[in-house]
């Protein structure tokens, strides 16, 4: 390995451990990631079988279902035991598993553009690096409740969404990293063959709102490639060389009919499904209007604009078939994915295509789009690289900008010192009572304006109980009633 290969190595470790540097840090101090609602403290300790279960209350989200409990008990006992602080224990493990989730995101973003367009690395490495900021920057519109691209609802949501999304995406960049992907079943031989299957069996039995990233994908790259071949190669070698993407294809599809079975889907959104539809086309677009960042968005209209110009000059849908069907594909994605979330959206309620983990999807397909657009405007005018170093300087201090404030991972949006002040409370009312002995004791949590009293929620009791037991915290598990009380708001100064 001669010098400058080892300087371009030494570049890119330094890169992405500075990008995962942050990312703990963002995670762990600046937004912690901090247990708080009923949800988030009934799945840090769940337990689920690693297969489908039909008619359970999430019959497909096996990932996040099985993640998350065993990151909890890393946590608990592996942790907890070193700085002995079990919350802070609980979100290092969290913010770990994520911020290294977002870097290998990156990482084959990086990778797939490096292999598809034959980019120099050092390009390809700072385009990854814009591409990261502008996951912070894409929905920073100078307020106080600003989402960003790796924001979630709740610790809960992280590992059921955000997660996911990334993983699905992480397959997705996988495939397309390669110029000549083999879907064959001949291709499924060794070890590594049994690693993608587990991989692909995670991501699609995850979460309806990710999975369809790789769904969309299968599908499309299939479309394509049965309009392309299936006159040649005949309907059964069409099967055995798609072999990969017929089973993505036909697994998603199963993972859909599963969830439909289960207690979740059966909530849904109460008023006419027209009704719901329209409510989500105008969520959509007041979110494409009101929470983009007007800088980014002119900013991504413009290489958009320009690449189309380009494309029409320099002919590449005749030229480049190959190339122009690349672009192609991420269009439909995005379109494709757009309609499925319009479709869903309505049966669970419209205000879900509002929150970023719930459509990741489509804005990610988006912004790599434009990216992709990006590359070839940049294959095309080379010099143009010289100015990234200062337009990523730029962005980055938009990132930590001292006017804008990124909202808080927690379903109230207030301080996580506050959170963790109203857990540890809690958590010391019910280990008062285990050490009394007490079978049953009346747990004061602040009241909130909801039916349920969300996210201290009435049902709480037997859920943060059972969490507790399971992680040594109390000796048994204690009948607990949970109790809304304004003496906690006034004391935690918490206005409902």
């Amino acid at each position: 390995m001669n010098l400058n290969n080892k300087l371009n190595k030494l570049l890119t470790i330094t890169v992405y451990f500075v990008m995962f540097l942050f990312l703990l840090v963002f995670f762990i101090k600046i937004h912690p990631l901090i247990i708080y609602d009923a949800d988030d403290w009934t799945y840090i300790a769940s337990h689920r079988e690693f297969i489908p279960l039909w008619e359970a209350w999430n019959p497909a989200k096996l990932f996040p279902e099985t993640l998350m409990p065993i990151c909890g008990s890393i946590a608990t006992f592996v942790i907890n035991p070193i700085i002995h602080d079990y919350l802070k224990s609980i979100t290092i493990v969290t913010s770990f598993v994520v911020s290294t989730t977002i870097i290998l995101y990156i990482l084959m973003f990086v990778k797939m553009i490096t292999k598809r367009f034959h980019l120099s690395h050092n390009k390809s490495m700072l385009l990854g690096v814009l591409f990261f900021l502008f996951h912070f920057l894409l929905l920073l519109v100078g307020q106080n409740n600003n989402q960003y691209m790796f924001w979630a609802h709740n610790v809960n949501c992280y590992y059921n969404y955000l997660i996911p999304n990334l993983l699905n995406f992480i397959v997705v960049f996988y495939f397309l990293s390669r110029e000549k992907i083999d879907f064959s079943i001949s291709s499924l031989k060794n070890i590594k063959s049994g690693f993608l299957l587990l991989v692909l069996y995670i991501a699609i039995f995850s979460n309806l709102f990710c999975n369809i990233i790789l769904g969309v994908f299968a599908g499309v790259e299939l479309l394509i490639k049965f309009i392309q071949e299936i006159r040649k190669k005949g309907f059964k070698l069409f099967i055995k060389d798609y072999f990969i993407l017929i089973v993505i294809l036909i697994s998603w599809v199963i993972s859909v009919i599963f969830e439909l079975s289960g207690g979740r889907a059966k909530l849904t959104y109460n008023a006419s499904y027209i009704y719901g539809l329209i409510k989500c086309i105008k969520n959509l677009f007041y979110s494409l209007l009101h929470n983009i960042n007007s800088l980014i968005f002119v900013l991504s209209i413009v290489i958009v604009i320009v690449f189309f110009i380009l494309i029409i000059k320099d002919k590449i849908i005749k030229k480049n078939k190959k190339e122009a069907v690349l672009y192609l594909r991420f269009i439909l994605y995005a379109f494709i994915i757009a309609l499925y979330y319009l479709l869903i959206c309505p049966k669970i309620g419209p205000e879900y295509i509002l929150r970023i983990e719930d459509v990741f999807g489509l804005y990610s397909y988006c912004l790599i789009f434009i990216f992709l657009c990006l590359v070839y405007i940049l294959k095309k005018y080379p010099r143009l690289i010289i100015v990234f170093p200062i337009i990523i300087c730029y962005f980055a201090v938009e990132v930590n900008g001292a006017l804008e404030t990124f909202k808080e991972s927690n379903s109230q949006n207030i301080s996580p010192l506050l959170c963790e002040k109203i857990d540890i409370d809690i958590i010391n009312q019910i280990k008062e009572a285990d050490v009394k002995g007490l079978s049953n004791v009346k747990v004061y949590v602040p009241k909130n304006n909801t039916s349920d009293n969300w996210p201290q929620a009435l049902y709480l009791g037997k859920r943060i109980s059972h969490t507790l037991f399971k992680h040594r915290i109390i000796k048994r598990e204690i009948g607990i009633e949970i109790v809304p009380s304004n003496i906690k708001n006034i004391e935690y100064n918490i206005n409902n």
